[in-house]
């Protein structure tokens, strides 16, 4: 084409560019230096190809306590990626688990850190949730698993029970009580004591006790009445079940002494308890035991039976008023356990309220009331005695003193039988302890027209979760209000109409700079979320309310099983194993025990591990099942999941899950019938790889035999998947020449470890022929040149005993002359052929000899000719 100057082309160029897609490939790298005992992440691959598994165990973190682990994802591909992390669908709430994540987008080899937070809300509650880490283009998911412990508080007396012995009236014994906090988190406690009402005081009745610590409290006793006095105080702890301790005093006036309270008297008690004979007073047991209505030991102690096991929250809540539940019918009860006098203006009227005592035991009992006219609050008459199975009136009376103010205080009423002033009169020392039964009174002088105090508190939680439990079980919580301001505070919760929740106490007073710990109960009576929301009345102004709101699930046995509930096994071998990894789920909030069950058939053919255990809420756990066909047809077997909750009623729920598998029969085959191994030296080793296939649908487990040492396998049992194909090494090592056939066999086994057995007979595989040679080399011809050449063929044959020569050539060697070794040392192991050149004059011509060496054996040959040096040879005979 030509172009002149003036012209224009247009050229369009095409072009091709090739590129090569790649999917975006995370690592998770734990970060840090730990010892394999101490490593706290780990990763794991599934069986059969699953995501990969990466665990974060976090142990033992205290109850609104944060833990923190991190480790580093890598981008380990080429590409550029961005991170996502979804959570799981779970059943765990609230969201005890975050993660922190800076940056999502990573550069090909770049490194981001990812933190995990962990923060438990309910004690003694295992947290297990799921999450799934994964790129944007979906290459890679590695599933992140996060188990989290919450350890609650571990607070305890050095001694359960304190006993001040015999006092005069108005005099006071005082005692130490240690209390320990052995836990890593701070503990606040308060006593259920009023010291200013009761013959009980404690200096410091409510407080907070640091991590590792403890705290010796001043104990006192001071009585009026000459009396026995027994008490079991209860100390609630806040996020910890209330501990108790027991005190015991006896008061003794000129004119009254009763008999020691000792604690061995408080055993013997609960011992009656046990029999049901603490209905009885001491001295109609004695007239008992006299007529032979009772038989007791050398000490007066009936044979014991075993009490019921209940917690000691159970304990404190469970005492027939609080509750509707009762470990025992109370044998002195009391129609009210709190009085609200609420607003009282004129101070000088006079304000009470009557409350009635009922004896429920088969004797008199003595009412003793703690405190006089002068207090603020007193009961009328002081005492009284109640006939057997009656009751008794009594009126409290709020007498303030001041207006403007909050009143508050809790009257103990004593309850003991009326023989026990006489107790000299019994043959034994029976001494029953007294009954101390408590009354919650308050009260205020605030008028209508005036404000009362702004309260300023602090609470630990407005919204309280409890931990699940399943229908039939109770479960608690507590709660902690701090008085953070400089006057007292009235609070009052509403009550739940419903019974489902439960609080204790539910009105009182705070003072300025104390605390008040609550503890609350629920028992739910439907499965499914229970949610109630308690007003919290302050100062006894509706102006000043607040809520808290209560959450708690009551669940039953629930589980999700892996496809959609049915287990597939892939064809199998008969009298072989197959094994599949079966995933099980607890969709519901606490722990469940499950069971395996099956018939006796069924058992015969499948197996499964474990068996039995526990399953935490929102575990997601792996079951290993085998499957061992008998016979050569389609299997249906029926195995049954049977769920139960660990406590409450045991509810339990059954899932049957469909196990469908295949027995079939499986052989092997080699590519070739006939393995050729033709040309071999002798002595000399070859390896020969042969194929072998597997065509059935099974796997197969087989193990291999040779019937000669002249044919070794590499490795003898092997595994080979169904219709895939496998390369053996065989190692060919003949020892003489000639031809030689090696059969191959294989046979089944139950599994490829040592503890396998043979199934059925041994099969043929294929042969191996084995041609095993040595080399030959022969002198064909001879001629010569210089000052020999005179000579003719056959003189050359003889003098240089070329017929030796070529019979010595084709012998065989000796096998260690086969081997890898020098030249030199096997040139030592041959014959030496004696070959003469004849004689010829000094100064003559060379003499040159052409020998014509023919290798007429099937290998090729490497040969060495070695001739001794002139100054070797010895002469024998004169010129």
């Amino acid at each position: 084409m030509l172009l002149t100057c003036t012209q224009h082309v247009m050229i369009k160029v095409s072009s091709n560019s090739l590129s090569v897609g790649k999917f975006a490939h995370l690592v998770v790298l734990p970060t840090g230096v730990e010892s394999a005992a101490e490593r706290l992440v780990n990763s794991s691959q599934r069986e059969g190809g699953r995501d990969e598994e990466i665990v974060v165990q976090f142990q033992d973190v205290a109850v609104g306590k944060t833990a923190e682990k991190k480790f580093k994802i890598k981008n380990t591909s080429a590409v550029k990626t961005e991170i996502q992390l979804v959570r799981q669908n779970s059943s765990v709430t609230p969201e005890v688990f975050t993660f922190v994540l800076n940056n999502k987008n990573l550069q090909p080899d770049d490194l981001v850190t990812l933190s995990v937070k962990f923060t438990p809300m309910i004690i003694n509650e295992v947290c297990i949730e799921y999450f799934h880490l994964h790129d944007r283009s979906g290459g890679s998911k590695t599933t992140i698993k996060c188990v989290g412990t919450c350890k609650g508080l571990c607070v305890s007396f050095a001694s359960d029970t304190i006993q001040f012995g015999q006092l005069s009236c108005g005099k006071t014994s005082t005692k130490s009580l240690e209390i320990i906090n052995s836990s890593d988190c701070e503990a606040h406690y308060q006593f259920a004591l009023d010291s200013s009402e009761s013959v009980f005081k404690i200096d410091q009745r409510c407080g907070t006790l640091q991590p590792r610590s403890s705290k010796k409290l001043i104990c006192s006793f001071q009585a009026t009445q000459p009396i026995n006095y027994y008490k079991k105080l209860a100390c609630v702890i806040h996020n910890q079940e209330p501990l108790f301790v027991t005190l015991l005093g006896t008061c003794h006036s000129d004119a009254v002494k009763p008999a020691i309270l000792e604690a061995r008297h408080v055993d013997w008690y609960n011992s009656l308890t046990y029999r049901g004979l603490s209905w009885y007073s001491p001295e109609q047991i004695d007239a008992m035991e006299k007529e032979g209505n009772v038989c007791l030991d050398g000490d007066g102690i009936p044979t014991r039976q075993e009490d019921h096991q209940h917690t000691a929250m159970e304990e404190y809540f469970h005492d027939g008023y609080y509750s509707h539940l009762a470990f025992a019918v109370p044998h002195v009860s009391m129609n009210v356990r709190d009085i609200d006098f609420g607003r009282r203006i004129q101070l000088d009227s006079i304000m009470q309220k009557s409350i009635t005592l009922t004896n429920h035991t088969k004797d008199k009992i003595t009412c003793v009331w703690m405190g006089d006219t002068s207090h603020v609050f007193h009961v009328t008459p002081n005492s009284c005695d109640i006939p057997p199975l009656k009751s008794t009136s009594f009126r409290v009376t709020f007498k303030p003193t001041a207006p403007d103010q909050f009143y508050g205080a809790e009257l103990e009423c004593y309850a003991f039988y009326k023989c026990l002033t006489e107790y000299w009169q019994l043959e034994r020392e029976y001494i029953s302890p007294p009954w101390c039964l408590p009354l919650g009174t308050t009260g205020h002088t605030f008028s209508q027209q005036s404000e009362t105090f702004l309260p300023k508190l602090e609470l630990s939680s407005q919204k309280l979760q409890f931990p699940a439990v399943s229908l039939g079980e109770s479960s608690f919580t507590s709660l902690l209000l701090r008085n953070t301001g400089a006057t007292p505070i009235q609070y009052d919760f509403s009550n739940d109409n419903s019974g489902v929740f439960l609080m204790k106490p539910y009105r009182g007073i705070v003072e300025e700079g104390q605390q008040q710990v609550f503890l609350l109960h629920m028992s739910p009576t439907k499965a499914g979320r229970c949610e109630k929301v308690l007003q919290l009345r302050l100062n006894d102004d509706n102006r000043n309310t607040q809520k808290v709101v209560l959450v708690g699930y009551a669940e039953e046995a629930a589980v999700k099983l892996d496809n959609d509930g049915f287990l597939f096994f892939r064809p199998t071998c008969l009298n072989t194993f197959s094994t599949q990894q079966y995933g099980v789920r607890n969709t519901c909030r606490v722990p469940l025990r499950f069971e395996w069950m099956m018939s006796s058939d069924d058992a015969k053919l499948l197996t499964v591990s474990p068996q039995s255990g526990t399953i935490a809420p929102n575990e997601h756990q792996m079951h290993k099942w085998s499957f061992k066909p008998k016979e050569e047809s389609r299997t249906l077997m029926k195995p049954v999941l049977v769920v139960t909750t660990t406590r409450g009623r045991l509810l339990s729920k059954s899932y049957l899950v469909p196990a469908e598998g295949k027995g079939t029969l499986g052989s092997l085959r080699a590519a070739e019938s006939s393995v050729d191994c033709h040309n071999i030296l002798a002595g000399c080793m070859e390896t020969k790889n042969i194929d072998v296939f597997n065509d059935s649908d099974c796997d197969l487990h087989y193990e291999l035999h040779v019937d000669s040492d002249k044919v070794l396998l590499q490795k003898c049992r092997k595994i080979l998947r169904a219709r895939t194909i496998q390369t053996i090494e065989a190692t060919v090592q003949p020892t003489t020449c000639g031809t030689f056939t090696v059969a191959i066999s294989y046979q089944l086994l139950s599994s490829a470890d040592d503890t396998a057995v043979y199934i059925g007979e041994k099969r043929h595989l294929c042969y191996v022929v084995v041609s095993a040679v040595f080399p030959t080399l022969v002198a064909t011809d001879v001629s010569c040149h210089g000052s020999a050449s005179g000579r003719n063929k056959m003189q050359l044959w003889n003098l240089l005993n070329l017929s030796r020569f070529n019979s010595l050539m084709m012998k065989p060697l000796p096998l260690s002359s086969t081997s890898q070794k020098t030249t030199e040392s096997m040139m030592a192991s041959r014959p030496q052929v004696d070959m003469s050149f004849g004689a010829a004059p000094v100064g003559s011509e060379d003499c040159i000899i052409n020998l014509t060496i023919a290798n007429t054996g099937t290998i090729s040959t490497n040969w060495y000719l070695k001739v001794e040096i002139d100054a070797c040879v010895a002469i024998h005979h004169n010129c």
